[in-house]
């Protein structure tokens, strides 16, 4: 059931087990560069009796008429939390587009709903967490990669640093295993795409990302940067195999 009203309170949806309360919709055309402003809030409630990962809903825009003037997708997920049943959470969602004519009335539709078996939940990094567990690399608990590579890419210039042999690899691992997570951050830098990379027997490696020397993660296109604490010691022995 898809329910569309000029009046915003109105406008919400209750489909595959998922409510879907608009709360806000700003639209607002800028008439000297002909796009158009929209901005969206809405409420989210599980009805269903399972646990909730991921929800995809669209945006219809409609006319005077009812006539769809253009329709948009957006997918809520819930990273490492789950929507319980009866469970509310609020989604936002911002954006801009070239419209051929402004919308006099909304509608809502639930596209697709993922519970925890078909998306599991993911693992964000916790504070005073040590980085290696924080992403997966507990094997370094009992094994040594047998290469790491470091590499520091600053405005496209690209500079790798290889480190090999197992009393060299056996100094990096241990210092890398120290370095923790300080807390979350919103700075961003742009062009110092940096990175290191494990190697291990196997053929199997692991990335990690750094803005700058921030920990870059992301999933189901969210971004976190995590601000690491320790990490200079590493980046400093890292560097020492440079010269």
């Amino acid at each position: 059931m898809v329910l569309g009203c000029q009046k915003m309170n109105e406008v919400k949806t209750e489909e595959k087990g998922i409510e879907i309360v608009m709360k806000d919709i700003n639209v607002k055309e800028n008439t000297k560069t002909g796009f158009t402003l929209i901005q969206l809030n809405t409420l989210i409630t599980n009805r269903s009796d399972n646990e909730i990962s991921a929800v995809t809903y669209e945006l219809q825009l409609l006319d005077g008429n009812g006539e769809l003037i253009k329709a948009y997708k957006k997918t809520y997920f819930g990273e490492d939390k789950s929507i319980s049943r009866d469970q509310s959470v609020s989604d936002y969602y911002g954006f801009q587009d070239r419209l051929e004519k402004q919308p006099e009335a909304y509608a809502l539709k639930v596209i697709e709903v993922k519970d925890t078996e078909e998306l599991p939940l993911i693992h964000l990094p916790l504070p005073d967490e040590y980085l290696y567990q924080a992403i997966g690399l507990e094997r370094l608990d009992s094994e040594l990669p047998n290469r790491i590579l470091v590499y520091i890419d600053h405005m496209g210039a690209r500079e790798e640093i290889n480190i090999e042999g197992e009393e060299n690899l056996r100094i990096i691992t241990d210092l890398f295993c120290k370095i923790k997570i300080a807390k979350e951050t919103d700075v961003w830098v742009t062009d110092n795409y940096n990175g290191i990379i494990f190697y291990f027997a196997d053929g199997t490696s692991k990335s990690i990302s750094l803005n700058l020397y921030n920990l870059e993660i992301r999933n189901h296109n969210i971004e976190h940067i995590y601000e690491l604490a320790d990490l200079g010691p590493f980046m400093q022995a890292c560097a020492y195999f440079k010269q």
